[in-house]
Parts: C-alpha cells; structure tokens; sequence
C-alpha cells in the first residue's frame, strides 16, 4: 500500500511538473501503467545440459522473478532468478529432464504475474547442425554424402501443462528424374538392421506417413514425365515412447540419412 501511495504522489509530481517539462510525460506513464504479465522465451538443446530463459524488458517493472518446477515432480515453483536483468541461463540440469519456467514482475512491494508455465529441456546432445530445417523452405539438400542428425520430442504433463511440448521435425529435398525411383537409406543410432522398433517416420506431402524400418531402403518415386523436386519430412511419432496420453516425457533419437541409388521404375 506505501509503495502505491508512493507511485501515486510521484505521479502526481511528475502531472504537476510536466507543464514546464514535456520529457517527464515518458516517465509519468511508466508510474501510471502496472507491469504486463507475459511468458518467458525458452531455448532448449542450443547447449549441453543448459536451458537459456530471456524476456523482453518492461520499463513498469523494477524486478524479474522467474520460478521454476521439475514437471516430473509436479511439486511447487521455486525462484532461481531474481533482479534486473532480462536473461538467465540454467546449468542445474539433468540430462532429459523437463523444466517449467515462468515469469513474474515486481514494482515495490507489488508482484505481477506469474506468467503462464513454458517448457525447457536439459540435454548432453544439442541440436545438430542441419538446423533449421523444421520446414519446406528450410529444408536440407540430400546430396551424395550421409548425413547425421537427430530429433527429438518432448511435452509436459498435459493434465498441469497443457500444450507445453518441443518437438523437432528434419525436412529434406532431393531431384529425382523423371520416372526414376530415390532409395534412401535410414537408419536410427543404436537399433540392429532390419529393426521395426525406430521411432522415425518419414512423410511426404499428399502420401500416407511411413515407420522407417532400420537400415532398410525406403523409396521416393517419380512417375511423371519431368524431372521432380521432392521433398519428405522425419519425425518421431511421441505414442511410440510415451506410453500413456496423460503423461509427460520424450526422447531424442540420433540417426543417419543417405541416398542409396536412383533406378528405374
């Protein structure tokens, strides 16, 4: 309350002694306006084992409070920033673990927020370095050499989190002749040849998603008359590895991606 009344006379002042000086009016409206509540901007996997928390600075407030929460542990958020600046990167991580930010503002005694929950996951493997390549105009020219790269999914409890996941999808193009079939080879890091048991799917536009089997080929045709450029999407599909829909969890998977030949149909 002696915080407001405070900002009340100030504002007052500020009202009173704008007349004589019109740069004042900025800071007669940062007083008069609270704090916006809004969710913190969350990067995962840019780093090993380190989740990078930013937000935009709000000229209102005077302090950042962000909290976090282990999803798994569905227990209370605790403060692990508190201050002016507008960027926190955490290191207390485990691997694969799944953290829930959020973000509350302070002016005097006052608090803002918290802000919606937003998730990050701690990893030892970050993205690869095809990345971006989450869709059609970024997608990675297949060309003559294998290629490495991994994905990956994850999402928080749905019941406490809704919508709160990360999920990476690797799209990729490559020119087939006209009427020649593409065999690519894929196969996922740590699974036997001829494995059923992957967790990638390859989809193209206007075809039915297909289960990569390990190590086997796969093919892309080109029936028409005209060269054509194709272009195919990985991902994983989550109910193969996270058994329960009301649960929280996920995985990264490494694999490698090459062009095995180009035959005739």
């Amino acid at each position: 309350m002696d915080s407001l009344r405070g900002s009340a006379w100030a504002a007052l002042w500020l009202l009173l002694a704008a007349g004589c000086s019109p740069g004042l009016l900025p800071e007669l409206g940062r007083l008069l306006r609270d704090p916006a509540v809004s969710a913190p901007l969350v990067r995962s996997l840019d780093r090993e084992l380190r989740i990078e928390v930013s937000w935009d600075e709000d000229p209102a407030a005077e302090e950042y409070v962000l909290e976090r929460v282990e999803d798994a542990l569905a227990g209370a958020f605790s403060v692990v920033y508190c201050g002016t600046g507008t960027s926190y990167a955490d290191t207390d991580c485990r691997n694969h673990c799944r953290y829930l930010y959020r973000l509350s503002k302070s002016r005097g005694s006052r608090l803002f927020g918290p802000s919606a929950a937003v998730l990050g996951v701690a990893c030892d493997t970050c993205r690869d370095e095809l990345e971006p390549n989450d869709g059609g105009p970024q997608a990675t020219a297949l060309g003559d050499f294998q290629l490495r790269a991994n994905l990956f999914y994850y999402r928080a409890t749905p019941a406490l989190y809704p919508g709160q996941q990360l999920q990476d999808e690797d799209w990729y193009w490559l020119q087939v002749p006209p009427q020649r079939v593409a065999n690519l080879l894929i196969t996922q890091v740590g699974l036997p040849p001829g494995s059923e048991h992957t967790y990638v799917y390859l989809y193209r536009k206007a075809t039915t998603p297909v289960r990569v089997v390990n190590n086997q080929l796969v093919t892309l045709a080109n029936p028409s008359p005209e060269p054509q450029r194709i272009a195919f999407k990985l991902y994983l599909e989550p109910a193969d590895f996270i058994l329960e829909p009301s649960l929280g969890g996920g995985t990264l998977v490494d694999y490698t991606l090459a062009l095995h030949s180009m035959v005739s149909q």
